[in-house]
């Protein structure tokens, strides 16, 4: 009881079947309490989680083997230094060892537990990321930019741009029509049409999709840029989860730098490299989704005036940022349009929004509107002198609650409530 065996990639896999019961534990190696084990670690940090019994987690009679399993991405989670690696082990505890998807919990005790958990770990990613944000953007934002920031941007140095996994993807025949009319469009305004179609800055090996439930839907598991020999252990350890052998949860804890657990396939997230492959040639980048159409009878209207000219004749400088904002409760953000002007603003943007692409349950359009909230928090906080700002109250609805799904609408809706208390949009 407590053996590992060794399969032919190397794996170790563990065997363990004892049951476990009540608060009893009987499996090796894995003491009641948490803090036993994080001695052995080292002494925990100021910043550690208080965490209830890996048992209190489970359900009675767990086998050893899940005991262990979940006792792996827990003890990694007491001491998460980063959002990304407490969104993933965070994120996989809840998909396997939380409440059936979609579900409830058996026991209130257990509920408790995972309940406790949860406001602990929201704690700990939301001071990371405030801290992490500030830091970056503390001495660097500028709400009102510098002398040539304030130049408004014309049609003939801006970019309407369109994105994709790869080339062949805009001559499909559900794409081409749209990219011929915007194409048409970008002409007859003077602007420069670019098709980028190289993807991802990091190759991406999906190694399993999910479908129906789990991560509010269809998931993916893709490998980062897996090294020479590593996708095979990989594929055995994900192959092993999601076949319910959750001993396999004790080898899957050591990727999280390579293992990524995706709301949408990591193909479809291509827009902000793109916009930052051609924003640094250009005064203006105009990102459209390929499904976006121009009305027949807008072809006289120029896009780059209508975005900035409301605010030139109020006597302001252009906005280093646009998006099309969605109903409350319906989406967070519509990420099928956004422009940006080449400012500092705009890069400290993209910088943020790129970070997100490695964190669990990764989507570019909660991303993008988590970072619209750290922006304008950020700005709101040195216009009203520290008083006033975001501190990323609504970023824990970027991952999934305790019984593995995705809290869609609590995020939509808590960034309506934030960005209207900040800026009124």
């Amino acid at each position: 009881n407590g053996a590992l065996g060794n399969n032919t990639l190397g794996v170790a896999i563990p065997h363990w079947s004892t049951p476990v019961q009540g608060n009893a534990s009987p499996c090796t190696g894995v003491p009641q309490y948490l803090g036993m084990h994080l001695q052995k670690l080292g002494t925990p940090n100021s910043m550690s989680l208080k965490v209830p019994a890996v048992h209190a987690l489970l359900s009675v009679g767990s086998p050893c083997s899940v005991v262990h399993g979940a006792y792996a991405f827990l003890a990694r989670l007491a001491n998460c230094s980063t959002v990304q690696s407490c969104s993933f082990h965070w994120s996989f505890l809840a998909l396997f060892f939380g409440a059936p998807a979609g579900g409830l919990f058996e026991t209130d005790v257990r509920r408790d537990a995972w309940q406790a958990l949860w406001i602990e770990v929201c704690g700990r990613m939301r001071k990371l990321r405030s801290r992490d944000v500030w830091g970056l953007l503390g001495s660097r934002l500028s709400p009102f930019g510098g002398p040539r920031e304030r130049k408004a941007p014309a049609e003939r140095d801006s970019v309407l741009l369109l994105c994709g996994h790869s080339r062949k993807f805009f001559e499909s025949a559900f794409v081409a029509p749209f990219v011929r009319q915007l194409r048409c469009y970008a002409g007859y305004r003077g602007m420069r049409f670019v098709l980028d179609g190289e993807g991802q800055p990091v190759r991406h090996v999906i190694l399993a999709q999910v479908p129906g439930n789990g991560v509010s839907g269809t998931h993916f598991w893709a490998a980062r840029d897996p090294g020479v020999g590593s996708e095979g252990p990989l594929r055995c350890i994900v192959d092993g989860m999601l076949g319910r052998r959750l001993g396999y949860a004790a080898a899957l804890a050591d990727w999280e730098d390579v293992l990524g657990l995706y709301f949408d396939h990591p193909e479809k997230q291509t827009k902000v490299w793109a916009i930052m492959r051609h924003l640094a040639q250009s005064s203006f980048v105009l990102y459209f989704d390929v499904d976006m159409t121009i009305r027949p009878d807008s072809v006289r209207h120029g896009i780059v005036n209508l975005l900035v000219e409301a605010e030139l004749a109020a006597g302001r400088r252009p906005s280093d940022v646009y998006a099309r904002d969605s109903w409350p409760g319906t989406e967070c953000v519509n990420s099928g349009f956004i422009a940006l002007r080449n400012t500092r603003a705009a890069w400290l943007f993209l910088e943020l929004w790129s970070e997100k692409s490695t964190w669990a349950s990764a989507w570019d359009q909660s991303a993008l509107a988590e970072t619209i909230l750290e922006v304008v928090g950020a700005e709101m906080r040195k216009l009203s002198g520290g008083t006033y700002g975001y501190e990323s109250q609504c970023l824990p609805y970027l991952f999934p609650i305790s019984n593995g799904l995705v809290p869609y609408r609590m995020l939509t809706m808590c960034r309506a409530i934030f960005s209207t208390g900040m800026a009124g949009i």
